[in-house]
C-alpha cells in the first residue's frame, strides 16, 4: 500500500524585486491543516515582525502568547486584543534571512476558532515560539481560512529572494 503524502505543496512565492505583500487566495479546503515556511529578509534599517492577516481581518479579533529569546535574555508576551498575527521580531534586515514557520491547525474546520503554533530563527542567535488564535472576522465566528496575508510589520518590505511556501496538510 502507498502511503499519502503529508505535506503537499499548495504555492511558493519568491520575491525578484522588493514587495510589501505576500498573498495567499482561495486557499483549498482539502487538507486538515496549514503550514507556511517563510525565508524572510526586510529592507528596513532594524529587525521587523512578520505580520499576518487572516482572510483580510485586521480587526482586534487575534491573541498572541510567546517566547523569544536572544541567547541573553528572554521575554514573553501575551496579549488577547491583536490585529493580527507576527512572529515575534523575526524578518530580519541586512545579508542574513530568518525562517519561520506558520502552522495554522484545523483551518477549514467552521466549527471552532483557529489555532496557529509559530517557530521561527535568525542568524542573529534569537528563536521564537507562539501560540496564537483568530476569533474569526467578526470576533466571535467560526469561518475557515481561505486567504492569508504577510507584510512587515511597521511597514517595509521583504527585500528580493524572499520566500514563502504554502503546504497542506493531510490527516494532521
Amino acid at each position: 500500500m502507498a502511503i499519502a503524502t503529508t505535506y503537499t505543496p499548495i504555492a511558493t512565492q519568491t520575491l525578484g524585486s522588493a514587495a510589501s505583500t505576500f498573498t495567499f487566495s482561495s486557499i483549498p479546503q482539502t487538507y486538515t491543516d496549514l503550514l507556511v515556511v517563510s525565508n524572510a529578509n526586510t529592507t528596513n534599517g532594524s529587525d521587523s515582525e512578520i505580520h499576518y492577516v487572516i482572510n483580510s481581518d485586521s480587526g482586534n479579533h487575534y491573541s498572541k502568547t510567546f517566547m523569544y529569546g536572544n541567547g541573553s535574555s528572554v521575554i514573553t508576551f501575551r496579549d488577547s486584543t491583536l490585529s493580527g498575527g507576527e512572529n515575534g521580531g523575526l524578518a530580519v534586515a541586512g545579508s542574513y534571512f530568518a525562517t519561520a514557520s506558520f502552522h495554522f491547525m484545523n483551518y477549514s474546520n467552521t466549527t471552532t476558532y483557529k489555532i496557529m503554533l509559530l517557530q521561527s530563527a535568525a542568524g542573529t542567535n534569537s528563536a521564537a515560539i507562539g501560540a496564537y488564535l483568530w476569533r474569526g472576522s467578526t470576533g466571535s465566528s467560526t469561518e475557515a481560512i481561505t486567504r492569508l496575508d504577510f507584510t512587515v510589520a511597521g511597514g517595509g518590505n521583504f527585500n528580493t529572494g524572499t520566500s514563502f511556501t504554502l503546504y497542506g496538510i493531510l490527516a494532521a
